[in-house]
């Protein structure tokens, strides 16, 4: 466990440093993804709330690319989890809605079967059963076209 923790902690500040040089380079992809991993280290740690604030900073970007930050829909299904721990189920529903309409445009599919895995989750929570269903089966597909070795029948 401390392992871990300390781990979140060197992320923490490797992407400070990192922030520091793409904001120096004027690489805004670069702060989008060092601001997801901010958030992604936050979240790790149970600290929802900066997470939350790191995420929304990476979103607010005014990133040209619009097609790479698409393939980069990790942020929004982190962005989803964020708000999901914080209790705000229909901002958690619209980003992870978000992750996998991209990762679908994509073709991403690691990031559409944890998106879809997870929503599947949400919706358990909330009763909806057969949808939370479909995500699921739809989620283990992938996971076993994609031949990973977590996928179990």
């Amino acid at each position: 466990m401390l392992d871990r923790v300390f781990s979140r902690f060197d992320m923490i500040d490797a992407n400070l440093s990192r922030l520091q040089e793409c904001e120096k380079y004027n690489d805004t992809l670069c702060l989008v993804m060092t601001m997801n991993s901010m958030g992604w280290a936050y979240l790790e740690l149970g600290k929802n709330e900066e997470a939350l604030t790191w995420l929304k900073r990476a979103l607010q970007l005014n990133y040209s690319d619009k097609q790479a930050l698409k393939k980069y829909n990790c942020l929004y299904s982190n962005t989803a989890l964020a708000f999901h721990r914080t209790g705000r189920q229909d901002s958690a529903q619209y980003y992870i809605d978000i992750a996998i309409k991209y990762a679908r445009e994509t073709e991403t599919l690691t990031f559409l079967s944890n998106a879809l895995a997870f929503r599947a989750q949400m919706l358990m929570k909330t009763s909806r059963v057969s949808l939370a269903r479909a995500s699921l089966d739809e989620a283990l597909k992938i996971k076993k076209q994609l031949g990973d070795p977590y996928y179990f029948l």
